[in-house]
């Protein structure tokens, strides 16, 4: 019962995320910005919808380098970051192992 009390405390200290448009983003075989830093930033949501099979590496560093990254998503993954997760406020770099790969993304304030 301590903990279930603890997590309901925890959540009423976050206001909800606003979540933006879902954006189709092209992400190719050279590392480019994905986001600019956003010290607003609270929530991100991305799913990796490339056709093929390309690899989608998120990173913080620049540039970002095939499979080594925070987020590493193979085609038809994804992952949502809210205000309990430690979500960046830096920028994001992306790049694909591939051309023509797509990401659909959402960021949340």
């Amino acid at each position: 019962a301590p903990t279930a009390i603890a997590h309901i405390l925890i959540l009423r200290r976050y206001s909800p995320v606003t979540w933006g448009t879902e954006t189709l983003v092209d992400i190719d075989a050279a590392s480019e910005t994905l986001l600019s830093a956003n010290a607003n930033r609270r929530g991100l949501a991305v799913k990796n919808v490339s056709t093929a099979s390309q690899i989608i590496t998120l990173s913080i560093t620049t540039p970002a380098v095939d499979n080594v990254g925070f987020l590493v998503l193979a085609a038809g993954e994804g992952y949502v970051w809210n205000p309990l997760d430690a979500v960046t406020t830096q920028a994001i770099y992306a790049i694909s192992s591939a051309a023509n790969g797509s990401l659909a993304l959402s960021e949340g304030t």
